[in-house]
């Protein structure tokens, strides 16, 4: 004997504003190809939290970081503390379910 319960609907908040433009746009990444650090210009309309990974070649992050940005343009900076080995990598900047990936070479 089953019973079931009441259904229930959940409604995501789309990523798009109201006008329908993106909440989440990069602007730059430079220098690339980098050595020590690089940074991240990335554009937001509200204060939200965004997600930063680097990933290498064979798609393990190696690098991770919180930002919570601001409404407007913002700055992340990332430092190579990590010594990273010379090769291809991905910046993936994640906000809610907007994802920009971006391809970087490591000198």
């Amino acid at each position: 004997h089953f019973t079931y319960s009441e259904v229930k609907s959940i409604k995501f908040s789309p990523s798009q504003n109201n006008d329908g433009t993106k909440n989440l746009n990069l602007i730059s990444i430079s220098p690339n190809p980098f050595n020590e650090y690089f940074i991240c210009s990335f554009k937001t309309n509200t204060i939200t939290k965004v997600e930063f990974q680097l990933l290498n070649s064979s798609g393990q992050i190696v690098a991770k970081d919180n930002i919570v940005s601001t409404d407007g343009i913002n700055q992340y900076q990332f430092n190579n503390d990590k010594n990273l080995k010379p090769g291809i990598y991905l910046a993936v900047l994640l906000c809610n379910d907007e994802r920009i990936v971006t391809k970087l070479l490591k000198k």
